[in-house]
């Protein structure tokens, strides 16, 4: 019922997440694990190759440093995917993601969309909601349907490395389907995002060559898009120095954020964007 796909490093990692999988899913499933570290293939490749092996419609794509907390989350899972209006479905993401190069995380706290297990202070989940809507999802997993990934597929051609495939499969595929988070089932990522001058460099190639994509916004009801830009804006000028960012780049943003708060200036900026 539901083929996993899982690009590892660790034999002991990979050990550790089929275990886990097979004493929570609940449900038919297959897992095609793949070593990235034999053939040197970005992520977008493997997610494909691996793809086309699939025996099972629904399919999950996700790392090998996760753990379900949930049982019987595959059924909760394909019952989401029956819904033929949903394209992706995620475990935690954001309702906006900025033209801007910045990670998803930029924007305020209070627009991301959440069901990442915490540990001891896990939240009880929410009984009157089986998922929410957003704009991109975290690529520790995605799942969706295989005629999705049939007509979107991970962009191979643009992306050859391990960053951005999820935010371009998100806005690619939200186009047309509805992108979700699960609020049904829990998981735990055992790690956090690196964003460092490798996934700069990534991220700024892309978005300069997907302009059209961008913004990504679901929901009328949030606030001026001006506002999600400055807070993308201000991460990436904080971070200029880690990103090893050129100081052409930076003075453009820098300028792009006085554009969208121009009494910046008057109020001393540095000190306004801390």
């Amino acid at each position: 019922m539901i083929s996993i796909i899982i690009p590892s490093r660790s034999a002991v990692a990979l050990a550790a997440i089929s275990e886990n999988i097979a004493t929570t899913i609940g449900v038919p499933f297959e897992i095609i694990d793949y070593d990235n570290t034999k053939d040197g293939f970005g992520i977008c490749k493997i997610y494909n190759l691996c793809a086309q092996k699939a025996q099972f419609d629904n399919l999950v794509f996700c790392h090998d440093d996760i753990v379900f907390h949930t049982a019987h989350w595959g059924e909760k899972l394909v019952d989401i995917l029956k819904n033929n209006t949903i394209g992706l479905v995620g475990i935690t993401g954001a309702t906006y993601k900025s033209k801007y190069p910045a990670p998803w995380v930029s924007i305020p706290t209070q627009y991301y969309r959440s069901n990442l297990y915490k540990g001891h202070t896990a939240k009880e989940i929410p009984h009157d909601k089986i998922y929410e809507e957003v704009a991109v999802i975290d690529g520790c997993f995605i799942s969706m349907r295989k005629t999705v990934w049939k007509q979107f597929k991970f962009n191979e051609t643009q992306l050859h490395g391990f960053h951005m495939y999820d935010i371009d499969i998100s806005v690619r595929v939200g186009k047309e389907f509805d992108i979700v988070v699960a609020r049904s089932f829990e998981i735990e990522h055992l790690s956090d995002g690196v964003f460092n001058h490798v996934w700069y460099k990534e991220s700024l190639h892309y978005h300069k060559n997907n302009e059209s994509l961008f913004p990504g916004i679901m929901g009328a009801e949030e606030p001026d898009q001006k506002c999600f830009d400055g807070h993308a804006l201000k991460a990436l000028i904080f971070r200029s120095r880690i990103l090893k960012m050129k100081r052409t780049e930076r003075l453009r943003y820098i300028f792009d954020l006085l554009q969208i708060y121009p009494k910046l200036f008057a109020f001393g900026m540095l000190k306004t964007l801390r």
